[in-house]
């Protein structure tokens, strides 16, 4: 009975440190009252911290019990976490807060990965998130947008192209292939991840030069 309030306690705030759904909605919130530098920070760091806490405090002491109910909900609520910000970002007109909802949408990935015990490839995941979020977030500061029209350098749109494949894990980005073994397992993991992928992408995709 401890051990089940325990990993209710410690899932509910790692949820809301990883950003997941339903408590996810404080990211483009942050993201877009703050400069750049933080914003990468946020994306590419603290928002992890969640993770690690989710892993070390909650995935690996249920996987040593055999505890599988955590595993089960965080299949559901990494689902829910991946096709969601797909269809905020379909929707958003800010285009900073974009970037920000989709580290939600990877958060969704990770927490996928992480149920199913795939550590390796859930925290090559993070490492390659954290480099093209933070990017991402730099090149923000190189575009102006009015409406859907952005101006700027041609070459901050060429590495922005490279970071929307990245983010949306379209092939042949390397997070596609982190995750294409798990998502080939289910029907509904691949629909899933493929309607979020698309959401996401035209969300960015909405905006023109």
């Amino acid at each position: 009975g401890n051990f089940v309030w325990l990993m209710v306690l410690f899932s509910t705030a790692f949820f809301i440190k990883g950003a997941f759904f339903p408590v996810s909605a404080w990211v483009s919130t942050c993201h877009s009252a703050t400069i750049s530098l933080v914003s990468a920070f946020l994306g590419s760091f603290t928002i992890f911290s969640g993770i690690f806490g989710l892993l070390y405090l909650v995935i690996e002491p249920a996987a040593a019990l055999d505890f599988e109910p955590v595993f089960v909900l965080l299949r559901g609520i990494s689902l829910l976490t991946l096709l969601l910000p797909g269809l905020f970002a379909f929707f958003e007109p800010d285009l900073k807060r974009i970037v920000a909802g989709s580290t939600v949408y990877t958060m969704g990935s990770i927490g996928l990965l992480l149920s199913y015990q795939l550590y390796d490839a859930a925290l090559a995941y993070m490492v390659v998130h954290a480099v093209y979020k933070s990017l991402m977030f730099y090149l923000l500061d190189d575009v102006r947008w009015e409406g859907a029209i952005l101006t700027g350098r041609i070459s901050t749109f060429i590495a922005g192209a490279a970071c929307v494949l990245f983010t949306a894990g379209f092939f042949p980005s390397l997070v596609h292939f982190v995750k294409a073994p798990l998502l080939a397992e289910q029907m509904i993991y691949r629909l899933t991840a493929m309607t979020a992928m698309f959401l996401l992408a035209a969300g960015f995709l909405k905006y023109r030069r």
